[in-house]
This record gives C-alpha cells, sequence and structure tokens, in this order.
C-alpha cells in the first residue's frame, strides 16, 4: 500500500508507504506543493512530506464507508475518495454516504473539524472530486454515471449523464494549458456496465466544455422554459422578464443533449 513516484520517463519507484488497513485512493497536491492521499477503508487523509514520510492529516467518521456493505457492492467500505482543495478548505467525496465532506485547513496546515457540506441522491457514488477557479466543486458519480456540480452555496446540478457518453466515471481533472482550463476531462471506469451480462461498457477519456452550451441545451427559470441554444460558439440572450420573481429567490436550470445522440 502506498504511492509510487513515475518519473516523465516511465522510471517508477516506490514513494510512500501506508498502513496495510487503508485503501490508497485519490492523490492530490494542494496550493502550497503538500501531497494528501485519501484512505476508503480508514476514513483518513493522510499528507506526506517530501521525504515520503505518511502521517495522519485527519480521521472521522464522516469518512467512513458503509459498516456492511451487501452485494454488489465490493465486500469492503468505500469511504474517503475523491479530493479537492479550495482556499482554505478541503472537500471529500464520501462514496457509500453520498456526500462532500468539508475540511478546514488552519493557518499552520493542520485539519480543523470534518463537517458534511452537502450530499443528496445524485451523490451517491460519489467518486472523483476536482475544483474550478470559481469554486465550484464537479463530483463524478460512478455508480450512477453522472458528473454533478456543486456550488459555493451547496446548491446541485448534473452537468452530464448517460446520455452524454458517462459510463461509470470516476477521475475528472481540467486542462492546464492556455485554452483548456475551462475544459473538463472525464474518466470513464465502465465498471457496472462491464460487470452485467451483455453489457455494453464505453471506457474512455471524455472532454466536457464548461466555457459554452455545449451543444444543445435548454434554460429554464423558476421552471419556465425561456430558450435553447443550439450553438455554444455564440452568445445567447433570453428575455426572462415573465419568469422571474422579483424580491424573491429564483432558480435556474440548463439541460445540456450530447450532439451525437441528438443526431441518432
Amino acid at each position: 500500500h502506498g504511492v509510487w513516484q513515475i518519473k516523465s520517463d516511465g522510471a517508477a519507484k516506490p514513494f510512500a508507504i501506508l498502513p496495510p488497513d487503508s485503501i490508497p485512493n485519490d492523490v492530490v497536491f494542494d496550493a502550497q506543493g503538500r501531497l494528501f492521499i485519501t484512505d476508503s477503508m480508514g476514513g483518513r487523509i493522510f499528507r506526506v512530506d517530501a521525504q515520503g514520510q505518511a502521517t495522519v492529516w485527519t480521521q472521522s467518521p464522516l469518512l467512513l464507508g458503509a459498516p456492511d456493505p451487501q452485494p454488489p457492492h465490493p465486500p469492503f467500505p468505500i469511504g474517503a475518495n475523491g479530493l479537492a482543495f479550495v482556499g482554505a478548505n478541503a472537500y471529500v467525496c464520501n462514496t457509500d454516504l453520498g456526500t462532500v465532506v468539508r475540511v478546514p485547513v488552519k493557518a499552520d496546515g493542520s485539519a480543523g473539524l470534518a463537517e458534511v457540506f452537502t450530499g443528496g441522491p445524485w451523490l451517491g457514488g460519489a467518486d472523483g472530486l476536482r475544483a474550478d477557479a470559481e469554486g465550484n466543486l464537479y463530483v463524478a458519480n460512478v455508480v450512477q454515471s453522472l458528473i454533478v456540480r456543486v456550488a459555493p452555496d451547496r446548491s446541485l446540478s448534473i452537468l452530464a449523464d448517460a446520455v452524454d457518453g458517462l459510463d461509470s466515471p470516476s477521475s475528472l481533472s481540467f486542462g492546464t494549458l492556455p485554452g483548456q482550463r475551462t475544459r473538463l476531462y472525464a474518466v470513464n471506469y465502465a465498471t457496472i456496465s462491464a460487470s452485467i451480462p451483455g453489457g455494453n461498457p464505453q471506457p474512455g477519456l471524455l472532454r466536457i466544455n464548461r466555457d459554452g452550451l455545449d451543444t444543445l441545451a435548454t434554460v429554464w427559470i423558476n421552471g419556465i422554459q425561456v430558450g435553447q441554444a443550439a450553438n455554444m460558439l455564440i452568445e445567447h440572450r433570453f428575455d426572462a422578464t415573465s419568469a422571474l420573481r422579483f424580491g424573491q429567490t429564483n432558480s435556474i436550470a440548463v439541460r445540456l443533449r450530447s450532439v451525437t445522440h441528438a443526431a441518432r
């Protein structure tokens, strides 16, 4: 159990050894270059120093998985999974409990008290986790084949689903080069479809353009449809006057459709 270091020439060697009762999962650097590893079995997050020494950064019951998993669930709990740092907080997916847990990062780098940030049916099976520059979280749901966006106000929205080609997405990453930083990449793990007799697993790498309505989209405000878009490369404006509730809370929903599926 542990983390391997792989150089650009492909040379690999063990870097950090973790306890044998752990299931290392996500591996993430924070803004200060410190390395963190989630442990899906023990409800822990490890921090690893430059010499490869791992210590428990935080441990919480909120990061533990289901205590008595039943088939078709694997014969072990899957708790702490995807990890992302936003400002002075760490966010962690709990796959079994369907939650995103927030852990404050203190000024000295130690962990504060963990709390449930959000949860719900769309997060049951939450796996990979990444954040954008605005503080939105993106959750890959490996069980329901969803990518769910969690806004800073804790509201949830579905960014993509199986209709868009998702097949048990597990890992997420934003592009790092200029022109790619609003592109979200998702790995199709395809674990569920591969386990179904006669299934049609679709493992692969998908790209989601987050800077436009790609490409077919319908927009509702307070449950009232106000417009449709059919081209992500141009700006769309809709008259929403009749749908708005002035002086009250308004809800906006955007449904994206896959061009590939719509053309079939």
